[in-house]
């Protein structure tokens, strides 16, 4: 559909946006565990309901045990926590962008070690791998961190 290769490219856009959403919310509460729990909330409610809603949509998303889909949620969250705080004493912009696509990337593994066996597909060859991670990476600095980079200085406790 987006004319990547996959396995992940669907992977590849929800990290992203999975990250925007945790840190908006950490720029919103200021506090440490913020992003992980809202990267907890948010792969729960998504592993849960996304088959109820799509029961057609045998998603990559959707397949596998249900903890592992939660965890690779919670994974995202860990690593933007440790990358927000390693990149505390720098610019807005490397501490956002950085952050958002380490845990998009992060995510995106995690999916390809964890999740992909459940699906029968075959896995990743190396060529793909590269290309969505620079995708990866890219989706997450431009789409998951740009906005909270922008929007920090409004929340002068940075």
């Amino acid at each position: 559909m987006l004319g990547l290769p996959g396995p992940g490219s669907g992977v590849a856009v929800v990290g992203p946006l999975v990250a925007l959403v945790a840190l908006l919310n950490y720029l919103l509460v200021k506090k440490q565990g913020v992003m992980l729990l809202c990267c907890a909330v948010l792969g729960t409610l998504h592993s849960i309901f996304m088959q109820g809603i799509f029961p057609s949509a045998k998603t990559v998303g959707t397949v596998g045990p249900l903890p592992l889909r939660i965890l690779a949620v919670v994974v995202l969250g860990v690593t933007l926590e440790l990358t927000v705080r390693l990149l505390a004493r720098c610019n807005r912009w490397p501490r956002y962008m950085v952050s958002a696509a380490c845990g998009s990337l992060a995510f995106l593994v995690f999916y390809w070690a964890a999740l992909y066996p459940f699906t029968g597909k075959r896995p990743v060859t190396f060529q793909r791998a590269v290309i969505l991670g620079a995708v990866t990476a890219g989706a997450g600095a431009l789409l998951g961190g740009l906005l909270p980079a922008l929007l920090a200085p409004l929340r002068r406790q940075d």
